[in-house]
């Protein structure tokens, strides 16, 4: 009988070899480096010839692309999940990785984070087949280019090479990779007996995709980890053992997001609309033709799952957590260095002087908080204090902007009612821990922060490979320095709600506030109740107290100016002068009240003398005789009275000769001016 035809897997085009002969001589002949193999079923042992002469592992189940909306249905057909570097099984199906459809496989992961399969086009390959292709072409470069869509970890800023071209590095993650969860238990490779400790297994199975280009425009701008890439006409090649995109010039990189940003209390965004979205194009081909080929219901369903991926589950190893708490004081021993990746809240944004910048110093400083180490802020040296004058605002360190953000973050956990212990967790009404100075000492990475504004005081960031340094002063600071990275994260990231448990966890034990901290403003909590005992656990008194406690006493408090009395409405110099009184000799002094409010209750507080000079920054007799000076008096009371300003001061209680309770201003600031 005619033997069965084999096909040659060595060719781009397979052809029938009708006169062969299966020997074992004919199964070990090598014809253009390859083996032969049946066409249909396989027998068990040219099948397992074929796999040790391509090193390669047991094959795993694969799913196959439907026609132009392919699902990968995780429920129906899953696939063990073994991290990237386990991915070396090989499909029945031969491919040899140069003519590339994603109808050779879609792959699925053992989970997915949405719980749901994404439907993909045919010509759009998912992460998880990368490296099956890799081993199938023996870990060369695949000729024919390739698409794929991807979710945003993390990115580098863009950085001259030696040969004066632009680079930058892209992270790159989807729902058909193993989550984070698994790697982080250390579960190892199919077929590896190493050591399920080994850092390269402890890691967030992912996909980088390396850019270059003589012109640093054509690179593209990435806002915040969850963006969503579209990248066309990218190379597949290997990097260390495992798969890596690359850029070429005729490839088309395109970034997608929500034209609105996502903040706290949002409902994830849901549209395949094209005028939804927001696209910066790194294109070859023309802005028009590449947004009109995006796959705009791919990047939705994407930009959905990562969104709840990045939320729950880590994205970042468990084996490079930093935090602030490891880096010692200025009297402690410097030679103790620490490294690693670290996630906190931006509190400070601080340029360097032009008149300070030389080759040798930094671009400009942020400051950081995580929760963890002492109580206190570190001082700022000189010409950055002299540029931010950080030292010198009323408005703390940390600021407001960070207490308020946090609270909106810790409320929109509570809404969504995830089943963990950060639904109980209430707003903080100040922050203990320590706050950090880290230096920024590369110019683009700087101009993302400070020109692009990809973040702002009250954001949270994962700074990436960071170690400490010192500052002139001698106290230790962090150094961002060229082989570090910072990605802007989602305010419910997995990493800044482990944060904020954490942070809670140090007040329910008693870990004292930052004595420089903001107070969070009453106004913005959702539970009066627990912020009052926060209030007074902080040394902060409400007005209802003030009211009770028999005099004389002294409360610093928190509070909302309503209205002066007498009343005034500062439009003009003829209004303000009724806060003013002539005394017998002729002079004038102030002599008004302001009518407070907090949660609780509302009182009148007498504001007279230098006290009111010091508040409004003009004497009584000035604005009597000179209105010309007036014009700071009247934006300040407007400040004070507009609607959502927050003040605090500190206020005395007598009692008056005629028996009656007075309150007096002793000083006063508005703790919400900008």
């Amino acid at each position: 009988a005619n033997p069965r035809p084999l096909v040659d897997i060595g060719e781009e085009n397979a052809f029938v070899l009708d006169d062969a002969v299966i020997t074992a001589a004919s199964i070990r002949r090598q014809h253009h480096g390859h083996g032969y193999f049946m066409e249909g079923k396989q027998s068990s042992l040219v099948k397992r010839h074929v796999q040790l002469g391509k090193r390669a592992s047991i094959p795993e189940p694969i799913i196959f692309n439907l026609e132009e909306e392919e699902t990968s249905d995780n429920d129906a057909m899953a696939a063990p999940n073994a991290g990237i570097a386990g991915l070396r099984g090989s499909s029945n199906e031969a491919n040899n990785g140069e003519n590339v459809d994603s109808r050779t496989a879609t792959g699925a992961s053992g989970e997915s984070a949405a719980g749901t399969g994404i439907a993909r086009p045919r010509s759009v390959l998912p992460l998880r087949n990368l490296h099956p292709l890799l081993l199938r072409n023996n870990m060369k470069t695949l000729k024919n280019r390739i698409t794929v869509y991807g979710v945003v970890l993390g990115f580098s800023p863009p950085s001259l090479t030696k040969t004066k071209e632009w680079t930058m590095s892209i992270v790159l993650i989807d729902e058909t990779l193993p989550l984070s969860n698994q790697a982080e238990e250390g579960q190892s490779n199919i077929g590896d007996s190493s050591d399920n400790n080994n850092p390269k297994e402890m890691h967030v199975p992912s996909i980088t995709l390396v850019l270059f280009s003589k012109d640093k425009s054509k690179l593209p701008v990435i806002r915040c980890a969850g963006d969503v890439i579209c990248c066309e006409k990218v190379v597949l090649q290997a990097w260390a053992d495992g798969p890596q995109l690359g850029g070429r010039k005729t490839s088309n990189i395109i970034i997608v997001r929500p034209e609105q940003p996502r903040r706290p209390g949002d409902e994830l965004h849901n549209s395949i609309s094209s005028n939804d979205w927001s696209a910066s194009c790194s294109c070859h081909d023309s802005y028009e033709e590449n947004h009109s080929n995006i796959h705009w219901s791919l990047a939705n369903s994407l930009w959905r799952w990562g969104q709840q991926r990045i939320s729950t589950h880590p994205t970042m190893s468990p084996n490079c957590y930093l935090s602030i708490g490891e880096v010692g004081d200025h009297n402690q021993n410097y030679d103790v260095s620490v490294s690693g990746d670290l996630t906190a809240a931006v509190t400070a944004i601080i340029p360097m002087p032009e008149q300070f910048r030389r080759r040798d110093t930094p671009r400009g400083y942020i400051r950081l908080w995580d929760g963890t180490g002492p109580s206190r802020s570190d001082p700022l040296i000189n010409t950055a204090a002299a540029a931010g004058n950080l030292n010198q605002q009323p408005c703390g360190d940390p600021p407001e902007q960070v207490l308020v953000e946090i609270e909106k973050i810790l409320r929109d956990i509570s809404s969504s009612g995830p089943p963990n212990a950060s639904c109980d967790i209430q707003a903080p009404l100040a922050l203990c821990g320590r706050v950090i100075n880290a230096k920024i000492w590369e110019e683009e990475l700087w101009n993302l922060i400070h020109r692009e504004n990809i973040i702002h005081v009250g954001s949270f960031v994962r700074l990436r490979n960071i170690n400490n340094a010192k500052l002139p002063t001698g106290t230790n600071c962090f150094s961002v320095h060229a082989k570090s990275s910072l990605t802007p994260l989602p305010f419910d990231t997995y990493e800044v709600k482990r944060l904020l448990i954490s942070h809670d966890s140090c007040i329910q034990r008693g870990v004292p506030s930052n004595p420089t901290s903001a107070i969070l403003p009453a106004r913005s909590s959702a539970r009066p109740d627990i912020v009052i005992q926060e209030m007074r656990n902080n040394g902060l008194s409400m007005i209802e107290e003030c009211l009770k406690k028999t005099p004389p006493a002294a409360f610093t408090i928190q509070f909302e100016v309503s209205h002066t009395i007498p009343a005034c409405n500062p439009t003009s110099v003829d209004t303000i002068k009724v806060l003013c009184t002539k005394k017998r000799d002729g002079t004038s002094s102030y002599r008004f009240a302001l009518h407070i409010k907090d949660a609780s209750s509302e009182m009148d507080i007498l504001c007279l003398g230098k006290v009111a000079e010091e508040l409004l920054g003009i004497t009584a007799q000035d604005i009597i005789e000179r209105p010309e000076k007036c014009e700071a008096a009247i934006a300040t009371l407007k400040e004070l009275m507009s609607p959502g300003s927050v003040c605090e001061g500190k206020v005395r209680s007598v009692v008056g000769k005629d028996g009656k309770l007075y309150f007096i201003l002793k000083s006063m600031f508005c703790i919400t001016a900008e």
